[in-house]
């Protein structure tokens, strides 16, 4: 016994076979999310473009799935031979709400952004009105 224990030194197994490797293997689809999200910030202020990006990237790719999901059940129907809902129903009405929170949370959506700029709103009238008043507050 050489009195080593533990997997070998050197192993490379789990590079070699990419099930710990983060970016996608398909290049087509990488490159598709990476323009989806380019125009996306591309009006974006260059000082939040850098914050928004990881949000944004993970919007495009949810709706990237949505748009196969919504395909192959447009395709096979939603229900399997014996009547049944399909697993892929529940998954995508998981997926959709789980896009509606991510949108609201960002204030993308038409409530979460009036209630999060309601006194950009609501300020703009009042500050007139003040100045209009001759309030110097």
């Amino acid at each position: 016994m050489s009195g080593k224990s533990g997997a070998p030194l050197a192993n490379t197994n789990s590079v070699r076979h990419g099930l710990y490797r983060l970016t996608s293997h398909d290049r087509v689809k990488a490159q598709r999310i990476r323009r989806r999200v380019a125009r996306r910030l591309q009006d974006v202020a260059p000082e939040l473009r850098q914050i928004m990006r990881p949000v944004t990237v993970a919007l495009v790719e949810i709706e990237d799935r949505l748009e196969i999901m919504r395909n192959d059940l447009d395709e096979r129907g939603l229900t399997n031979a014996q009547g049944e809902p399909r697993g892929l129903v529940s998954e995508y009405r998981h997926y959709v709400n789980l896009w509606l929170k991510l949108l609201t949370a960002n204030g993308q959506t038409l409530t979460s952004f009036t209630s999060t700029r309601r006194d950009a709103f609501q300020g703009d009238a009042l500050a007139l009105q003040r100045w209009a008043e001759g309030d110097e507050s």
